[in-house]
């Protein structure tokens, strides 16, 4: 039954008539019935959790897990003295202009470091420097250098002369030659020139390196040609490669007449004659003959009428013509 233009919430529940009425409406009674409220209650479980009641902790202090950085130390230092080291740093030839000295500083606390640069005519100094104890040494970059290092210790208040003598070092390139092994006739193998050269790197120290981007020349002085192309290279004939970054320069040889022979390597104003790999002759092809004992016994149907096989077995890179190279 639907009653319209009445406020919902304004219906009243009778228990007593076991209706719903409204005080505003008509003489007439309006009833609504029907409608079953009854409630059905659901059974609830036990909860699985277990409440324990937290001790009261408000009274007591916190223990922080904290534990405060180490104070820093102190790093050594070189300058904020009144100590002075000077002095000139030479060549046989006369003053090391631009030569580096450098200065270290030992104490407990570390090293202290610094550098000083020599002036054109090779003079030096290290003003308002702290005392204690010093290893100092020089040395001109790619030229020359120090085998050693003056160690002393420095008063606090102390002027100290020291002057340093370099020796050059040798920057001449060296080339160096190197093979492997024998050719076959007919066959191609590598040869390498390396061209090394010593300097002073940013450290003082001398060191050894390959020459990147030399151009290194070959040219044979027997049968040898070189290149392994299709049309055939032209004995004698030279020929040029450039040196990777370590150095080394690889060039290919053909094998074409049996024997020894030479070669002759240049780089810049450096010649030098070298022995190539020798021209050998290819091996013959290996026979193998059967083992009668361990050949099982032949069928006639099978075979006809020969039964003596004999098979000859020739390794791979030793048939004639092959080429190749021994190692």
């Amino acid at each position: 039954m639907l009653v319209s233009g009445l406020g919902l919430m304004a219906w009243q529940w009778s228990a007593v008539s076991g209706a719903y009425t409204h005080p505003s409406a008509p003489a007439a009674d309006v009833q609504l019935t029907g409608i079953d409220l009854a409630v059905e209650t659901t059974p609830v479980g036990p909860s699985p959790y277990v409440v324990v009641p937290a001790p009261d902790t408000r009274a007591q202090p916190l223990d922080l897990a904290y534990e405060p950085p180490a104070a820093p130390q102190a790093k050594p230092a070189i300058t904020g003295g009144r100590a002075t080291l000077s002095g000139t740093v030479t060549l046989p030839t006369g003053p090391a202009a631009g030569a580096t000295i450098r200065l270290e500083r030992h104490t407990a606390d570390g090293v202290a470091m610094a550098d000083v640069t020599a002036g054109p005519d090779g003079t030096w100094k290290a003003g308002a420097i702290q005392g204690g104890r010093y290893r100092v040494r020089a040395w001109l970059k790619g030229q020359a250098t120090m085998t050693g290092s003056s160690v002393f210790f420095l008063g606090g208040d102390e002027g100290r002369p020291l002057d340093f003598a370099l020796d050059p070092v040798d920057t001449t390139p060296r080339m160096t030659f190197s093979k492997k092994g024998d050719i076959y006739q007919g066959g191609t193998g590598t040869v390498a020139v390396s061209v090394k050269v010593r300097s002073v790197d940013d450290d003082g120290v001398a060191v050894t390196n390959g020459l990147a981007g030399a151009i290194i020349t070959l040219t044979p002085t027997g049968s040898a040609t070189l290149g392994a192309g299709t049309a055939p290279p032209v004995p004698g004939a030279s020929a040029t490669a450039t040196a990777d970054g370590d150095g080394v320069a690889r060039f290919v040889l053909t094998c074409n007449t049996l024997g020894a022979t030479t070669a002759v390597i240049s780089h810049q104003d450096q010649r030098a004659t070298v022995d190539l790999p020798a021209c050998i002759p290819v091996p013959p092809p290996a026979t193998t003959v059967p083992d009668p004992a361990a050949t099982p016994p032949a069928d006639p149907a099978a075979i006809g009428a020969s039964s003596s096989p004999t098979p000859t077995s020739v390794p791979a890179g030793a048939r004639s013509g092959s080429g190749g190279t021994r190692g």
